[in-house]
Parts: structure tokens; C-alpha cells; sequence
């Protein structure tokens, strides 16, 4: 994996530099070395395809419910810890997962709606 590719996915997984460097436990310079004039270790760039691929899989749970006709409501949390506690990411994690779930949606030409996270 070349350092832009990389780049391109921590990006599109609504990742920081840091959130990289603090899952592969390296100093934060290092993680942006790996997007710019390093390759990334082989663990690193197996982590963020994990990631990738996870993403990927809700990504087609959701078309699938829409596909069988079943409503579709997306949550948007506007919070780090309501975001974890309900769906085991960031906020910025589940914002990229939103967008990734709405293009595939809009390009199936299903409708979906997206509601804040209820409080409490």
C-alpha cells in the first residue's frame, strides 16, 4: 500500500492521524510519515483494511435492508461518547460511515432518512 492510499482511507473512515497513531501505538509523526514518504508496516495497513472491510460490511447491511423494503432511518451522532457507547466508533468514524451508507443508497435509488441521536 503506497502512503497515499493510505491517506485516502484514513480519510474516508473519518480517521485522525491520531487515531492511527494512538490503534498502532506509535508516535503521531510516524503515523503521518506512513501518508506522505513512508509505506505503512504491514500491521498498520492491516488494521485500517480491517476497518476498511467492517465499513464495507454495514455498508451492505444497510442496502440490503433497503433493498427487502424495510425503512430506512440513519442515526447521526453529534458526540465521541454517545457515538462509542451506541455504535463502538467516534462521531467522526459513524459521519464517514453515513456517508459512505447515503452514496450507496442514492446510487440504488433508495430512500432514507437521517435523524439526530435522541438524547439521554
Amino acid at each position: 500500500m503506497i502512503p497515499s492510499e493510505f491517506r485516502i482511507l484514513r480519510i474516508s473512515l473519518g480517521l485522525t492521524s491520531q487515531d492511527v497513531a494512538d490503534a498502532c501505538e506509535v508516535n503521531i509523526r510516524t503515523a503521518q510519515r506512513w501518508e506522505s514518504t513512508h509505506q505503512p508496516p504491514a500491521d498498520a495497513q492491516a488494521w485500517i483494511l480491517n476497518k476498511w472491510g467492517l465499513i464495507a460490511e454495514r455498508v451492505s447491511e444497510v442496502v440490503e435492508l433497503a433493498d427487502s423494503g424495510v425503512p430506512i432511518r440513519l442515526i447521526s451522532y453529534r458526540d465521541d461518547a454517545t457515538a462509542f457507547e451506541r455504535q463502538g466508533m467516534s462521531a467522526n468514524e459513524h459521519a464517514a460511515l453515513l456517508g459512505h451508507i447515503c452514496m450507496a443508497l442514492t446510487q440504488c435509488d433508495f430512500h432514507y432518512e437521517i435523524m439526530p441521536a435522541p438524547e439521554g
